[in-house]
């Protein structure tokens, strides 16, 4: 409920403060004297549009603090989805209008957005004035006030659960299907690029082995006569005279003198390891000879070449400086190439769990709907009770539940209000069809059917007595009467039959100080009450049988005739 507002530099609201008590207040007053703006300032808070007009001239800004305690549980959590939390029950909430047009918002001392402000407060509060877009209107409100009263949130909540997941998993679909169209032709060329360096069977450092075995080739000849050479001078020739026997025929000689001079064996041995090593040196150069002549030279350089220019056009082709490259390529290629085939293969994932999803989200979305038809029913039944006390007996009023072909994140439901006032009206959505006297009584039948013990919530009701006058208005006031036991109840009005019924009632009044009009806000009780009550019936000057009928309407005494 709401425990304190405070007003400042509202038109010509100087400086006000308000605790409204738990039950039914009024707040009455004389044309002018401020109590229109009072409820402008709680619609400020509520998120109804509001100019710098409604800043008092010569000041900067318009400020409004609102107070709410005993905050219910459902409320708390409602609000800790918004990230404020009501520590011992209490919320403060704070804002301000600048002449520049900028606005400035707090919850409990933290800035909020002006969205979180009014989402704040108008689970705590709701306003209901005349020729205005009063909230009951608005197709998300009136689907909150259903699962509300059906107490679906946790109906509400797997739903959203499910909605959230469908959202979310087609969001993923939608872009792997697009990642997919991205990556059909990518999949071609990168298919194209593995295959086709595969097929050239690449080996590390193949290039440098096929140059090496090429410039061979190529200078066989020269090669074979330069060791055919070399061969004759070490190992053998025509003549016999080579190094070998030469070397051999010195070792000979100088063993002959070995005995007579002993320093001669080092030189014997190393002359006879030298024919050894000249022997190696000749089998090598046979080897290489053999390794270097071969019948199909001519077929082999050609292999050669096709090889090499295999491996140059794949290198020039894919921008490689060499073989290893060609095969980093190649590897990435084929790592690209299986994300391309996961995202196929995800997206037909994808797909069966939205199909799920789907089901589920459909499921629950029944569910709510069930819910809020059945609530529907009760709450039609509550209202055309209550216009038929309030003197509407033929009106018909019904809550049109209808299934839209698409979801939203509050269910699949489109949530109408429709009433005939009068017989033989058609059926019409109530801001369309409604008088302003009806629609302030169906606003309040509606409250009524709605309020529940321990809500706690403030319906701030502005001048539902408009068009409205005797007896029906005094049944108004036992509504609100009625309604109070579970809600606080702030009705501004003009009616003394609804103002006497309260348990709190605040006067606004209006002075000159400093040359300047202010108002000002004082709590009414005893005589000053009766007076007030009085003045409502009468004219200018009171009269005794106006305070004695304001007497009597503050007796009560009528309760059982209504």
């Amino acid at each position: 409920m709401l425990k304190y507002l405070s007003i400042s530099n509202a038109a010509v609201i100087k400086y006000i403060e308000l605790e409204p008590c738990p039950g039914f207040n009024a707040v009455t007053g004389v044309t002018g004297a401020g109590k229109s703006i009072l409820a402008d300032c709680i619609g400020f808070m509520l998120g109804k549009k509001t100019t710098t007009d409604l800043i008092r001239s010569g000041e900067e800004r318009l400020s409004v603090s609102m107070l709410f305690s005993e905050i219910g549980p459902d409320a708390a959590e409602y609000l800790s989805t918004l990230g404020i939390e009501a520590e011992d029950g209490e919320m403060l909430a704070e804002k301000v209008l600048s002449r520049d047009g900028r606005t400035s918002c707090r919850v409990n001392g933290k800035t909020v957005t002006k969205q979180i402000l009014s989402s704040a407060c108008g689970v705590l509060a709701s306003l209901h004035a005349q020729n205005d877009s009063i909230t009951v209107l608005d197709m998300r409100t009136r689907i909150g006030i259903l699962d509300s009263a059906a107490g679906s949130s946790p109906l509400l909540k797997a739903y959203k659960k499910c909605y959230d997941e469908c959202s979310e998993l087609s969001k993923k679909l939608a872009e792997t299907r697009k990642n997919e169209s991205d990556s059909a032709d990518l999949k071609e060329i990168l298919t194209h690029r593995v295959r086709e360096i595969d097929a050239a069977k690449l080996i590390p450092g193949e290039v440098e082995t096929l140059t090496r075995e090429r410039d061979l080739l190529k200078n066989s000849e020269k090669i074979s006569k330069a060791v055919d050479a070399a061969l004759r001078a070490i190992y053998s020739n025509e003549k016999g005279i080579t190094a070998s026997y030469l070397a051999g025929k010195a070792a000979s000689s100088l063993d002959r003198i070995v005995p007579l001079v002993p320093e001669m064996i080092p030189l014997c041995e190393r002359l006879r390891e030298c024919v050894y090593e000249l022997d190696e040196i000749s089998s090598t150069l046979k080897e290489s000879v053999s390794g270097v002549y071969r019948e199909d030279a001519e077929a082999r350089l050609d292999e050669i070449e096709d090889r090499l220019y295999l491996i140059s056009s794949l290198k020039r082709k894919y921008s490689a400086a060499d073989i290893d490259g060609l095969l980093q390529i190649r590897n990435e290629s084929a790592e690209k190439l299986e994300k391309i085939d996961k995202s196929e293969f995800e997206a037909d994932e994808l797909k069966k769990r939205l199909e799920k999803a789907v089901s589920s989200r459909d499921s629950a979305a029944a569910a709510l709907t069930g819910a809020r038809r059945k609530i529907a029913a009760e709450i039609e039944k509550s209202v055309l009770d209550t216009l038929e006390y309030l003197d509407m007996p033929k009106a018909v009023f019904r809550i049109d539940v209808s299934e839209s072909e698409t979801p939203r994140p509050d269910g699949y439901d489109c949530v109408d209000f429709l009433l005939s006032a009068n017989q033989g009206e058609p059926m019409m959505q109530i801001e369309k069809c409604a008088s302003g006297g009806e629609l302030s009584r169906v606003m309040l039948a509606i409250s009524c059917a709605l309020s529940s013990p321990g809500s706690g919530k403030t319906l701030v009701f502005d001048e539902i007595d408009t068009g409205i006058s005797g007896s029906t208005s005094r049944k108004i006031g036992y509504k609100l009467l009625d309604a109070s036991a579970s809600s606080q109840i702030i009705c501004i009005t003009h009616s003394a039959q609804i103002a006497s019924l309260a348990e709190c009632h605040f006067r606004i009044s209006k002075s000159e100080v400093a040359s300047r009009t202010e108002s000002s806000v004082s709590v009414l009780a005893g005589d000053e009450r009766t007076d007030e009550i009085a003045r409502i019936l009468g004219g200018i000057n009171v009269s005794a049988s106006q305070r004695e009928a304001a007497f009597d309407m503050l007796d009560k005494k009528d309760r059982g005739n209504t």
